[in-house]
């Protein structure tokens, strides 16, 4: 069992230093980043200490980021680390890339500012907080004229929001004139062939699909809509497609491949003709089974294996050089109607720019006008390639909204269906409100009668409490009455006292003198 872990860490730094040189497609080549041989149970904190100490960045000033495979082949950088896996082990961590088992490949995020102390270096800075709605994306800088693509830098952007927002961050970043119009390019694929596509500014960054991890190449838009200096790749998508063909294997006459290759490219890519008699022949033979064929694998009508005279190398050294590989590059072009082969749906691969980059490295060969030839057919063949390509995804984007549209037609139908519904269910709400209304007409009679009833008996309690006012009249005139008894009975309470001790002592002189009578 394995005690370590090796984790591959990238920085903006490496971005920078590769991305034009050794990297043209997708951010970073992991074989040339600083690694890591690091035990499982090493909390991610305590790398990020020592990983501070071999970058210079404080820890607190470090975000790393998990990546993830995609459909395209490229590992973009998919969220960042929660602040519970920090404090876990190396070994606990879910790693979305699974293709390599003891291997976790990281982007860090550091913030940069200069500052008067630091200049002409930026000093890294507090993290920016990242917000639930916002996205990390990174953008590349293309210069037509010098044939140069280049990492311009990253930016949150908020995914309800437009791209229109940033048009004058990212001139800043290029030092262009703040107000420069400039395009966006997203890049979408490099293999089996190149696919960057123009970004829409007046969608939402979520209406145009971007993610965190997404790379937007731009450029000045005058060198697209005014080529003055007739640039041999105007635009991002040329340039991506000539760097494509310059390092893949164009052609048999260039290099034959290996019969592994040959074996691999059988067992991996779709069903392949050099021309129509092979397909012919196909369906001659089994026509249902050329059918599922085409519609399990597709059809490709490939230029880039037809060998050249019937396979023969072309050398430099002969003499007929020139005019031997001018009719290669007139066969390639022209021999077949590109356009048409298009128009009918066949997916077309041509690989001209090869042929172009044996001419041009043997330009003394060849005359001015020729070499100008040669150019203008190249420019014509790969805008062709490049507008049908666009017109491809601007069919897929037609299909889409075709299919958005039957579903909001679906909708509609559905609420349609829920309306009548509704409708249908008036009469017998009507006849509800008619019950209703007459129950409310006899309530209202009802309700008539007790209000006289009511008014009678306001009435009679209007009376009684006349009534009661004047026998409570009576009952303070009682009650005075009775308070004058109750002093006159106090009064005469007092006397009786008084008038039994008179009377006691007159019954005493009483027996006195009716017992010895004076008389």
């Amino acid at each position: 069992m394995d005690l370590y872990t090796i984790i591959k860490v990238a920085k903006e730094e490496d971005l920078a230093k590769q991305i034009g040189e050794e990297v043209y497609f997708d951010l970073v080549d992991y074989k040339n980043v600083t690694c890591f041989r690091v035990l499982k149970t090493t909390t991610f904190n305590f790398f990020k200490e020592e990983a501070a100490k071999t970058f210079r960045i404080p820890a607190a000033l470090q975000r790393y980021w998990i990546l993830a495979n995609r459909q395209n082949k490229t590992c973009r950088p998919y969220r960042p680390l929660t602040r519970f896996e920090e404090e876990g082990t190396v070994g606990e961590f879910k790693v979305l890339n699974k293709a390599i088992k003891f291997e976790m490949k990281m982007f860090l995020e550091v913030e940069r500012r200069p500052t008067p102390d630091s200049y002409p270096f930026a000093i890294p800075v507090a993290l920016p907080e990242k917000g639930k709605d916002d996205i990390l994306l990174f953008f590349k800088l293309y210069d037509p004229e010098k044939e140069r693509l280049c990492y311009i830098g990253k930016l949150y952007v908020n995914c309800y929001h437009r791209p229109t927002k940033i048009l004058k961050n990212l001139n800043r970043l290029a030092g262009n004139d703040p107000n420069e119009d400039i395009q966006l390019y997203e890049e979408i694929r490099f293999e089996p062939n190149v696919m960057c596509v123009p970004v829409n500014i007046r969608l939402t960054y979520l209406e145009s699909e971007l993610q965190n991890g997404d790379i937007l190449c731009f450029q000045k838009a005058s060198a697209i809509f005014n080529n003055k200096n007739n640039l041999r790749y105007p635009d991002v998508p040329s340039y991506l497609e000539y760097v494509h063909n310059r390092q893949v294997i164009l052609s048999p006459s260039v290099q034959k491949p290996s019969e592994t290759e040959s074996d691999t490219e059988a067992r991996t890519s779709k069903f392949i003709s050099t021309n129509f008699k092979e397909i012919d022949d196909m369906i001659d033979e089994n026509a249902v089974a050329a059918i599922d064929r085409v519609l399990s694998e597709g059809v490709t009508i490939s230029l880039q294996y037809q060998p050249s005279f019937e396979g023969q190398v072309i050398s430099e050294q002969d003499p007929n050089f020139p005019k031997l590989v001018l009719r290669e590059l007139r066969d390639i072009a022209f021999k077949e109607d590109l356009v048409e082969k298009f128009k009918k749906g066949f997916i077309v691969k041509v690989d001209i720019n090869a042929v172009k980059e044996r001419i041009e490295a043997n330009a003394k060969l060849f005359s001015s006008s020729q070499l100008e030839q040669v150019r203008v057919v190249v420019n014509v063949v790969n805008n062709i390639v490049r507008m049908f390509d666009k017109l491809e995804i601007l069919k897929k984007q037609l299909d889409s909204t075709i299919k958005n549209n039957e579903q909001d037609n679906e909708a509609l139908k559905n609420t349609r269906e829920q309306i009548l519904m509704l409708k249908a269910s008036f009469p017998d709400q009507h006849t509800e409100l008619e019950s209703l209304d007459a129950q409310i007409a006899d309530l209202k009679a009802k309700l008539g009668e007790l209000e006289c009833d009511r008014a009678k008996i306001i009435e009679t309690q209007d009376q009684h409490r006349d009534k009661i006012t004047s026998m409570n009249k009576e009952v303070r005139s009682i009650f005075h009455h009775l308070a004058d008894g109750q002093i006159k009975l106090k009064s005469i309470e007092n006397e009786i006292p008084e008038t039994e001790a008179e009377l006691e002592s007159q019954e005493k002189a009483y027996s006195i003198l009716r017992a010895t009578p004076p008389f």
